[in-house]
Formats: structure tokens, sequence, C-alpha cells
């Protein structure tokens, strides 16, 4: 039981590296800076975080399909 639950997490880790989070980090960074200065004051909370979420979702999404894309490239090589 041990090797699976230990297997299991390292397919798990695997594929949240898939998703680039320390680009994806910036990615977010960024749009939240720019939703700021887009608006005078403050963009509201709920904007905001939906907003950040959304680019983030997107954002590891296209990371994902990248790395599938390009796994089966170099395969050609």
């Amino acid at each position: 039981m041990s090797a699976n639950i230990r297997q299991s997490r390292i397919a798990w880790r695997d594929f949240y590296e898939l998703t680039k989070p320390k680009v994806v980090m910036l990615i977010v960074f960024t749009a939240i800076v720019g939703m700021m200065l887009a608006v005078p004051g403050w963009p509201g909370f709920v904007p905001l975080t939906i907003g950040s979420l959304g680019i983030g979702l997107a954002a590891s999404s296209a990371a994902v399909i990248n790395h599938v894309l390009d796994a089966r490239i170099d395969n050609l090589m």
C-alpha cells in the first residue's frame, strides 16, 4: 500500500510541475498589477479574484498543452 501512495504522490507532483507554477505566478502577478493600474482606485475583490483565478488557470492549461505538443515534436527529432 505504501508503494501505491508514493507512486500517486509522484504522479501528482509531476502533473503539478507540468503547469509551470513559477511562471504562472509571475503571469498572475503581472495581471493583478495591470488590473490595479487599469482603473482608478481599487478594482474590487471579486473581479480581482475571479480574474486572477481565470488567468492562472488559462496560463496553467496553456503550459500543459505546450509540454504535450513539445513532447510529440521532440520525439520526431
